[in-house]
C-alpha cells in the first residue's frame, strides 16, 4: 500500500490496495498463503540484528551509570536504536525489496525479481555494492531512534518502579514477621513468669 503510486501524481495509477482487508485478499490470489508471509527470514534477521544490539548498547550503558543522569534512559535509548538500526539497515533493506515482489498483474514498485535472502544480498552488493546495502539507512535511524528511545524510557520506569515496590513490600513483610515473633515470645515469656508464681504458692 505504501508502494503504490511512489512519485506518481494522485489519480495517475491504479490503485489496487484499497485496504488492510482487501490487500490480504489481494495478495492472497495472487501469490497463496506463501505471500503473505514474504521476506519473514529477512525481517527475523532484521529484529535479531536490530535488537540484539539495541538491547546491548543499553545494558551497556546501564552498567556505566549513563542512565541514572537526568534523560540518560532517552538518551541511551535513542542512541542504541541509531546503532541497531545502523546494523541491521541491510537485513530490512532485503525484507522490503522481497516483500515487494510479486506477479505482474499486482506488482507496484520496482520488481527486484529476487530469488530469496542469500540472493539478494549477492545482487544488491554486485550491482550497488558494499553503500548500496544500507541503502534508506537515513530514513530508517531516526524512526528508530524514537521507538527506541520512549520504549526503553518506559521500560526502564516502570522497572524502576515495580521494583521499589517489590522492596517495599519486603521491608513491610519483614517488620511484620518480627513484629509477629515478638508477640509470639513475649506470650511465651508471660506463660513462664504465670508457671512460676504457681509453683511458688
Amino acid at each position: 500500500m505504501q508502494l503504490q503510486g511512489e512519485l506518481r501524481p494522485r489519480g495517475t495509477y491504479r490503485r489496487r490496495y484499497r485496504g488492510v482487508l482487501q490487500a490480504l485478499g489481494a495478495v492472497r490470489r495472487a501469490d497463496g498463503l506463501r505471500g503473505l508471509q514474504k521476506g519473514l527470514a529477512a525481517g527475523l534477521l532484521y529484529q535479531g540484528l536490530m535488537n540484539g544490539v539495541r538491547f546491548y548498547c543499553y545494558s551497556h550503558a546501564e552498567d556505566r551509570g549513563l542512565t541514572q543522569r537526568p534523560g540518560g534512559t532517552v538518551a541511551a535509548g535513542a542512541i542504541a536504536g541509531a546503532l541497531g538500526a545502523f546494523v541491521g539497515s541491510p537485513a530490512y533493506l532485503v525484507k522490503t525489496h522481497l516483500q515487494a515482489q510479486t506477479v505482474a498483474a499486482m506488482a507496484v514498485g520496482h520488481q527486484h525479481n529476487h530469488q530469496g535472502v542469500s540472493s539478494a544480498f549477492e545482487t544488491i552488493y554486485r550491482k550497488q555494492g558494499l553503500v548500496g546495502l544500507w541503502r534508506g539507512v537515513n530514513g530508517a535511524v531516526p524512526r528508530v531512534m524514537v521507538g527506541s528511545a520512549v520504549q526503553l524510557a518506559t521500560f526502564a520506569s516502570a522497572r524502576v518502579g515495580g521494583d521499589a515496590q517489590v522492596v517495599h513490600g519486603g521491608q513491610l513483610d519483614g517488620g511484620l514477621g518480627r513484629r509477629h515473633d515478638q508477640q509470639r515470645g513475649g506470650g511465651r515469656g508471660d506463660d513462664a513468669l504465670r508457671r512460676g508464681q504457681h509453683q511458688a504458692l
